[in-house]
């Protein structure tokens, strides 16, 4: 099935929000991802239980779009290389260097992937609203990492204290 094919992140889906390091500046900058309940993948035309996080985002809904520009305006469509699709980059808020999704995801002990529940402490979960109470079309991949294992994703706080 082609990378065009929207999976579907089942709800609830929640925004994390953490600290992380710039490979390019060395200073602290803010990461952003999503967490879904479950995910439909469309490339494995499968359902998969959650908590996942979700990675790698081609494509999403606009309202949610905008939503993330306000609120973390760092984490914006950007490509690693020439040869590889856009997708929601973070960025360091001070020299703009690209934090790649490999970085922050797939690395132990880096931002989303956690290798102890003390690492989670600095993860705030977010709900998002109830305009997406529903199944959320998007283009993206997904990851369990050590995140789902020691985070506390039952207690999120609410998306107006981002």
């Amino acid at each position: 099935m082609p990378r065009t094919a929207k999976s579907k992140a089942i709800p609830p889906v929640y925004l994390l929000r953490t600290g992380a390091l710039c490979p390019w500046c060395g200073q602290a900058t803010n990461a952003s991802t999503l967490l879904a309940s479950a995910l439909y993948y469309a490339p494995e035309e499968d359902t998969f239980p959650g908590p996942l996080v979700l990675k790698n985002i081609e494509s999403l809904l606009l309202p949610l779009l905008a939503l993330f520009y306000e609120r973390c305006p760092t984490w914006r469509f950007d490509r690693g290389s020439a040869d590889e699709p856009s997708y929601l980059m973070n960025h360091c808020y001070r020299c703009r260097g690209q934090l790649t999704d490999h970085y922050l995801h797939d690395e132990p002990g880096f931002a989303f992937f956690p290798t102890s529940p003390e690492q989670c402490r600095t993860i705030c979960l977010f709900a998002l609203a109830d305009e997406f109470s529903h199944s959320v079309p998007l283009v993206c991949s997904w990851t369990c990492g050590g995140l789902t294992d020691f985070l506390d994703y039952r207690h999120p706080r609410p998306l107006a204290e981002l």
